[in-house]
């Protein structure tokens, strides 16, 4: 990863009409790097169960990389990443409220809102929105819950149609309630995941060895293990001598039961025919989370107003293809933006 591509920022934003706050952060070109002429856009981009915002920094660069390499109809102004509120740095905002409450990718809906109402993103320019695993229904929740933040206006004019010119959906997992009572193992075995994992360490340096060298972190990019490392990782708030994962276990467990993913696709299916979002799927080509191979297609499924403007794939990788195959993550998402802003103008 080129770390002279891109500049960050740090905020901290609360969540309106909640007790909660969110840890944001901002990726800018770097000083010297190549931006296209063209109309800008602006970038956010949201995370799964277990994961963190800093995982999309190797995807963000090479996004980056590619755009100042190539002719691009685009130019992308910044790029926005949040953790869900129980995970990443803002879990250590959260620890009264996660103790009182399971928090859930709903909330992690409002925290994106809290982002846009912040007036930090642009008002004026296309807003794209890309969400990974679970961090797609966090997305569609945000435009759900879009006419409540409006009303009184806590969001921007600009945003009354819609959140977004484009929503790229990576890896969704969303299960329908037919498709639920047919795989009834699927939550089950993914809290038992949770309960088996190790997250707990006597000190920094034995989790961070952990992590470069034990599952499942050990299949990734080393330097998205190494922002792991960095990132997701805390002393726990319990034990001052212990090194704990940043997303306490009862936290992960919640997020995977509670998780309302027939919601989701009746909001996909409202966006996709209501709105003038135009909606693109990546799936990996290595089937290794959905329960069933009739899981994808029901997501995608145009019969259900599903219409997408692309479903693709990513060769050789499956659900963590983020963080296994960053730099074809982001030829896939430069890809759909180019098609993108090359065929139609502006719609918002």
């Amino acid at each position: 990863m080129d770390k002279l591509s891109f500049n960050s920022t740090e905020y901290t934003l609360n969540i309106p009409k909640s007790r909660l706050r969110v840890a944001v952060r901002r990726y800018q070109p770097a000083q010297g790097v190549s931006r296209p002429k063209h109309s800008d856009i602006a970038i956010v981009m949201t995370h799964g169960v277990s994961f963190l915002k800093e995982l999309w920094e190797p995807t963000i660069a090479h996004i980056i990389h590619l755009q100042s390499s190539q002719v691009s109809p685009f130019s992308i102004r910044d790029i926005w990443t949040l953790d869900c509120p129980s995970h990443g740095q803002s879990a250590s905002l959260n620890d009264e409220v996660c103790s009182q409450r399971n928090i859930t990718f709903t909330d992690y809906g409002d925290a994106i809102l809290a982002l846009l109402a912040s007036n930090l993103v642009s008002q004026t320019i296309p807003l794209v929105g890309i969400g990974h695993s679970f961090g797609s229904p966090a997305l569609l929740f945000a435009e759900k819950h879009r006419r409540q933040f409006s009303s009184p206006s806590i969001l921007p004019d600009r945003f009354s149609k819609s959140l977004y010119e484009i929503l790229i959906m990576l890896e969704p997992p969303m299960l329908s309630p037919a498709l639920e009572e047919k795989y009834d193992f699927f939550h089950p075995n993914l809290v038992k995941f949770v309960h088996a994992r190790r997250r707990t360490w006597r000190s920094l340096t034995e989790a961070q060895n952990d992590i470069h060298t034990k599952r499942p972190w050990n299949a990734w990019d080393p330097r998205v293990r190494t922002l792991f490392a960095t990132y997701g990782l805390r002393t726990s708030p319990l034990q001052n001598e212990t090194t704990v994962l940043c997303c306490a276990e009862a936290q992960e467990e919640a997020a995977y039961s509670l998780v309302e993913e027939a919601e989701s696709l009746e909001i996909l299916s409202e966006v996709c025919s209501t709105t003038p979002t135009q909606v693109h799927t990546i799936f990996g080509s290595i089937r290794d989370l959905a329960p069933g191979p009739d899981v994808q297609p029901n997501i995608t499924d145009p019969r259900q107003g599903r219409r997408m403007a692309s479903v693709s794939r990513i060769e050789d990788v499956g659900h963590m293809a983020p963080f296994q195959r960053p730099e074809a993550c982001a030829e896939a998402i430069y890809s759909i933006l180019c098609r993108s802003f090359n065929n139609s103008d502006s719609k918002l």
